[in-house]
């Protein structure tokens, strides 16, 4: 999971400052400038939002997985004593 958050740092990073660079390099009035900014700062705020939910949903995923292996290993052990104790 360390490499999954390191590589969405370095993407967000990565697209906050192309977009700053690019919009503040545009030859464009300081009202058009300050909207595109805005909008492109929605948009990210979008795309990162995405990004985390479906990283969180992967997370509770791995996580439920591992829980009902550990749920079945126990299970399966406690099983396995209790027929070690009948004999």
């Amino acid at each position: 999971m360390g490499s999954n958050v390191k590589f969405l740092g370095a993407f967000v990073t990565g697209v906050v400052v192309g977009v700053a660079v690019g919009v503040l390099m545009a030859p464009d009035s300081g009202k058009k400038t300050r909207k595109k900014l805005l909008d492109e700062s929605k948009k990210l705020k979008d795309q990162f939002s995405d990004s985390i939910s479906k990283t969180l949903d992967s997370v509770k995923s791995s996580y439920n997985k591992k829980l009902d292996e550990y749920a079945h290993t126990g299970k399966s052990e406690l099983e396995s004593v209790k027929d070690r104790l009948k004999m």
